[in-house]
């Protein structure tokens, strides 16, 4: 991303002011998949809707997005509900991720495939990961996302290969060609000394 995006997206966030923040209804399946207390991590967080839906299974939630006007909406809305969210302004082609874990990381509605190879190894053993993203199909009948935005017909599966699937699905899906999964790191097993 660039300045340009990041001023796309703080205009975007700014229009949007007291816009609903409903997660999607299909992640209520896997709420008892959260782990109260747990570490989560919401990459491209936007103005929070996936965050609050972290927040209020218990996690403790840092929030990643390019648009801080995005952020501070994400913790309005977090905070209404008796809630609190640890927010970083980051442009995510840049991205590092630090050496720490996280029991779930979402990411809906971005895609970049070096930054997802990236996000599978920062799940704990056991954690989570959980993701609803648009495929290139979606061009057909939308211009947005751009292509540059847009999944292949099964890719996010393939990047994820490295975790065990639990729910994957991919189509037209409500009005928008999307891929969806939740995946789980597999625990390492323990080495014993002969």
């Amino acid at each position: 991303m660039s300045n340009f995006d990041q001023i796309k997206w703080d205009k975007r966030y700014s229009l949007l002011k007291g816009a609903p923040v409903e997660p999607p209804s299909w992640l209520e399946t896997y709420r008892s998949w959260l782990s109260p207390g747990g570490l989560g991590l919401d990459v491209a967080s936007g103005n929070g809707r996936i965050a609050l839906w972290l927040a209020s299974s218990g996690l403790n939630v840092t929030a990643i997005d390019i648009s801080a006007i995005g952020l501070k909406a994400a913790t309005l809305n977090v905070e209404k509900l008796g809630f609190t969210l640890e927010t970083v302004v980051a442009d995510l082609d840049e991205m590092e991720f630090s050496s720490g874990e996280f029991d779930v990381i979402t990411c809906f509605h971005y895609w970049q495939v070096d930054l997802f190879k990236l996000i599978c190894h920062q799940i704990k053993p056991g954690g989570i990961f959980i993701s609803e993203i648009f495929t290139k199909p979606n061009l057909t009948r939308h211009e947005h996302p751009t292509e540059k935005y847009l999944a292949e017909t099964g890719e996010l599966k393939k990047v994820c290969d490295s975790l065990e699937i639990i729910f994957y699905e991919e189509g037209w899906l409500s009005e928008h060609s999307l891929a969806r999964i939740v995946a789980q790191r597999k625990n390492c097993s323990s080495i014993k000394n002969g």
